[in-house]
């Protein structure tokens, strides 16, 4: 039986204990005054992750070669490329649960491995899980657990919190395959959020829901990015989004890798459809992603 509080109750406490906005606040994001970066609960601009050299192989065949790049709190990093690139390999690297063939990621500034939540892609065998919406919620805070196999009241407030954010305490009591796909990765996001203390990576978070539901996804992440200073790294195909959203870009097409940010990155793109017409290929040596602040490794 999922925990079931007084909502008043709730509201008071976690006003109280957690000192955080009203949880009415966070009933539709756009109705909600921006916060500055000063007002973020994670300071922006510290580097948080530095990747040094890293190469790295999916099943014994080499996908990652030489790559290097840093990440910075509060930036919303998108990495793209094509099937089989490396993006997922690399992310798993990211979150420590596979190790580079060489070179290193070092996390800075006092970032943990708890601090950083995931949500992976969405899965045949995930849409049927039989469990309550805020069952599934709550064992994203399994990870923040100090001591005892109990979660504590901290932990449910976090849960609680998360869903409001994302709109979904009305669904608390629901069945998780009983939600449609849109419903089931807000609860999904909310579960991520729990252990997001600092960092949120995302693997492909809009994959098989509607144009709609894809769009309130990327919106709900993006308001996280801005509102609570949380560094967003998000794999995605959806190139008008990532333009649109980011602040930055690591592309790891034909195992060329460019860095840099949304603007470097959009006349990257720019010079590259110039050079294709032409027939010059000379974008992708050393010397020209410098031209645009990005960094081009080959």
């Amino acid at each position: 039986m999922p925990f079931v509080f007084k909502r008043k109750k709730f509201s008071a406490d976690i006003d109280k204990e957690a000192k955080i906005r009203p949880v009415g606040a966070w009933k539709n994001y756009s109705k909600v005054q921006r916060i500055t970066p000063a007002e973020c609960k994670n300071p922006v601009g510290n580097k948080i992750i530095d990747v040094e050299g890293i190469s790295l192989s999916y099943d014994s065949k080499p996908v990652v070669n030489n790559l290097s790049f840093q990440v910075n709190q509060g930036d919303y990093l998108c990495i793209v490329g094509e099937n089989g690139s490396g993006k997922t390999t690399l992310l798993d690297a990211l979150l420590g649960l596979k190790k580079p063939d060489c070179g290193k990621i070092d996390l800075l500034d006092k970032l943990k491995r708890n601090d950083i939540g995931f949500l992976p892609q969405h899965t045949e065998v995930q849409r049927d899980f039989p469990a309550t919406v805020f069952e599934i919620v709550m064992s994203g805070c399994i990870g923040r657990q100090n001591k005892g196999p109990f979660f504590s009241k901290n932990d449910r407030n976090t849960a609680f919190t998360n869903m409001e954010k994302l709109g979904i305490t009305s669904l608390s009591s629901r069945s998780y395959r009983e939600l449609s796909g849109g419903q089931q990765q807000r609860v999904l996001l909310a579960r991520a959020l729990c252990s997001a203390t600092r960092v949120l990576m995302l693997d492909e978070p809009v994959t098989g829901l509607d144009p709609k539901a894809a769009s309130d996804m990327y919106s709900l992440v993006y308001d996280i990015n801005k509102k609570e200073g949380i560094t967003i790294i998000m794999i995605s195909h959806d190139i008008s989004s990532v333009l649109k959203y980011a602040s930055h870009v690591l592309s790891l097409d034909k195992s060329k890798y460019f860095f840099g940010t949304v603007e470097n990155f959009t006349q990257y793109r720019d010079k590259a459809a110039s050079e294709k017409q032409t027939g010059e290929d000379t974008l992708y040596g050393n010397s020209d992603a410098y031209k645009y602040g990005g960094t081009d490794i080959n």
